[in-house]
């Protein structure tokens, strides 16, 4: 199957079903997307930062996972901020080009 590029998405190309992703309610989109990039990302920064600071001593698991409850919430309340200041950014530096 050769796939056509073009400027308009087309799922006849493509063998998964993509319908229920096509109907996810867009209300909840942002949120939900929001909580797989926040959720793995907080959860190897607490562990990078404990094994740093405190090596694979006893205890360290439940220091990672206390530290990790505290970064969790900090960090997807702090992405509402953040994502839509880089989508700015973003757009004016493609939009110099």
């Amino acid at each position: 199957m050769i796939l056509q590029k073009s400027n308009s998405w087309n799922f006849t190309a493509y063998p998964v079903k993509f319908s229920l992703f096509i109907k996810m309610n867009i209300k909840y989109l942002k949120y939900i997307n929001t909580l797989f990039v926040v959720f793995p990302m907080t959860l190897l920064m607490a562990f990078v930062g404990i094994i740093r600071n405190y090596g694979f001593h006893e205890g360290w698991l439940g220091k990672m996972f206390h530290a990790w409850v505290i970064m969790f919430p900090v960090a997807y309340l702090a992405a509402f901020f953040i994502i839509p200041f880089a989508r700015f950014l973003t757009e004016k530096v493609i939009s110099k080009r």
